[in-house]
């Protein structure tokens, strides 16, 4: 979707409406990053090898016959039973522990579980597997939310209301704020990273002293009654609005950190809110993977489709509102949509320096969602912002390495405040 890339294409005259995608293993992106992130989240790599095993192996009927995660019906060898069943397993042996009155040993476990129930749920389409979707991930959130008793300080739930519904946040606070007010750092994911994943990064920054909220933005998990939008930021000040009638949150030491979708987000409210005393923008895309060329969006759709994975498009459309799987007809709309989010459309980016509250924005140097033509961009025109790389990695990288950088970043400008 990279518009240099295809206007490349577009020039040199290859027909790629008529082109065959290059077929993969799974559907599902499950090598490198993501498999990954599933360890770094908490599962164990020998669970987890032994559940894709079980999914390579069967014999049901596969939606496409070369890729293993395909089988549809629910049941043996489905990627959302199979996931299931490993979580089921692990919420069993997690209540055991807590019997025992292992109460440390209990939460690891119930956080594991949690971890396999939201792989179950990976890619989270609103298809006809919607149903197995949702239900895997609310045993996620309980699971979670089950270890959540467990912590130090007993995980809190915030909710705002937001459209019609509810926007649920978790609230993770150290334990120095129940004597004073400790500093706050809000986060967010991107389109396939939900509020259950963060549980890592959440212990990295309270072993700093920082209490943490977790939330999904609309679009994203338990926030999806909602498509994501354009002004999703709006998310990030209500919630800071509840968080500082907080006694035990320092209003002068407020920082936000979000990754990929959610670093577009971030990116826009650095602009709008200046009660935050820094931002981390990680590896958020700004333009040049949101708008393409209108001239090949009219004249070549096809085009676009086949620079993308097809996980990658079906999750982008569903999260912005486009039924799965994509019709033709819905290409012209879903490009429209996506275009919205560029920060050069909206005006934000590139059309000079406009102040800004503190702005990391961090990545690789070879993401092809948000290229450093991007992060450069987005530097150019924010009063206070700064770019860092972390070296080659695809699309944001380790998680370790954006944390590495962004934390003692935040730990400083928290530390000024916001009026610095």
């Amino acid at each position: 979707m990279r518009s240099a890339l295809l206007l490349s294409i577009a020039l040199i005259g290859l027909a790629a409406c008529s082109s065959e995608r290059e077929l993969t293993e799974t559907y599902r992106e499950v090598a490198g990053n993501t498999t990954e992130r599933w360890i770094w989240g908490g599962a164990n790599p020998e669970t987890l090898e032994a559940t894709l095993q079980r999914i390579r192996s069967a014999k049901g009927e596969r939606a496409i016959p070369e890729q293993y995660d395909t089988i549809s019906e629910y049941g043996p060898g489905n990627w959302i039973f199979e996931f299931v069943q490993t979580g089921d397993a692990q919420m069993a042996i997690a209540q055991e522990i807590l019997e025992s009155g292992d109460r440390a040993a209990a939460k690891a476990a119930f956080l594991e579980a949690s971890t396999y129930y939201q792989i179950a749920k990976y890619p989270y389409l609103k298809d006809e597997n919607y149903p197995h979707y949702e239900a895997a991930y609310a045993k996620s959130m309980t699971a979670y939310e089950t270890a959540g008793q467990l912590f130090e300080v007993p995980l809190e739930v915030i909710e705002i209301p937001y459209a019609d519904g509810k926007i649920r946040g978790y609230l993770h606070l150290t334990e120095r704020s129940a004597d004073t007010a400790a500093p706050l750092v809000i986060a967010s994911g991107g389109i396939d990273v939900f509020k259950v994943e963060y549980y890592p990064m959440v212990q990295r920054f309270l072993a700093q002293g920082i209490s943490v909220l977790v939330v999904d933005l609309p679009g994203v998990g338990e926030s999806n009654f909602v498509p994501s939008n354009p002004n999703q930021s709006e998310v990030y000040t209500a919630f800071l609005d509840v968080l500082l009638e907080d006694s035990r949150i320092d209003d002068s030491k407020v920082g936000l950190f979000a990754s990929s979708w959610g670093g577009n987000a971030a990116a826009r409210v650095a602009f709008e809110d200046d009660r935050f005393a820094g931002i981390v923008a990680a590896c958020g895309p700004v333009h040049e993977a949101l708008a393409p060329p209108q001239w090949v969006v009219d004249w070549f759709p096809g085009m676009i489709v086949d620079q993308v994975p097809p996980l990658r498009w079906d999750v982008s459309a569903d999260r912005v509102g486009i039924a799965v799987p994509v019709k033709e007809s819905d290409y012209s709309d879903f490009s429209a949509r996506m275009r919205a989010f560029s920060l050069i459309e909206q005006g934000i980016v590139g059309a000079g320096e406009k102040q800004s509250v503190p702005l990391l924005i961090i990545n690789t140097d070879d993401d092809p969602f948000a290229p450093p033509s991007d992060m450069e961009a987005l530097a150019k025109s924010a009063s206070q912002g700064e770019v860092h790389y972390t070296g080659p990695g695809g699309h944001c990288g380790s998680r370790d390495s954006l944390l590495d950088v962004s934390i003692p970043w935040l730990i400083e400008k928290m530390a000024k405040g916001p009026d610095a």
